[in-house]
C-alpha cells in the first residue's frame, strides 16, 4: 500500500513539474517602426546595421517561440556570439546569435532560446 501511495505521490509530482515547464516564450520585440538602429557586435567588432537591413533582421527574429527559457545574461558555454541590438526611443532589446553542436541558437535573456536554421544563422552572421 506505501509503495502504491509513493509510486502515485512521485507520478503526480512528475506531470505537476512537467506541467509548469511547458510555458511557451516568444522572442520581445518591439514594433518595426519603433525601431531607430540596430547594432551588430561581431568579432569584437561594433557595427551599425543600415535601415535596408532592418527588415531582414526583423523577419528572422519575429515570430520565433521556444519552450526552452533563458536564466541567464548571455549564452553559456559558447565562446564565439554575435550581439544584435535593436534600439527604439525608450529601451534596448538584445539579442545573441550562436551555434553549438553543429546547432544555431537566437538567445534573448531572461526569455527564451530558439532554433534557427543554419541559412538564418549565416544570414545574420554577415550583417
Amino acid at each position: 500500500m506505501k509503495k502504491n501511495l509513493f509510486v502515485l505521490t512521485v507520478i503526480l509530482f512528475s506531470g505537476l513539474l512537467i506541467g509548469c515547464s511547458s510555458k511557451t516564450y516568444n522572442i520581445d520585440l518591439p514594433d518595426k517602426s519603433d525601431i531607430e538602429s540596430i547594432t551588430v557586435l561581431n568579432d569584437g567588432i561594433l557595427k551599425d546595421i543600415s535601415e535596408n537591413e532592418f527588415e531582414t533582421i526583423f523577419d528572422i527574429l519575429k515570430n520565433k517561440e521556444t519552450k526552452e527559457d533563458s536564466i541567464q545574461d548571455g549564452p553559456v558555454g559558447v565562446s564565439n556570439y554575435i550581439t544584435l541590438t535593436l534600439h527604439t526611443e525608450s529601451k534596448k532589446y538584445t539579442v545573441y546569435v550562436y551555434e553549438k553542436g553543429s546547432k544555431y541558437y537566437i538567445e534573448q535573456p531572461y526569455n527564451g532560446i530558439y532554433k534557427i536554421s543554419s541559412d538564418e544563422y549565416d544570414i545574420l552572421k554577415q550583417v
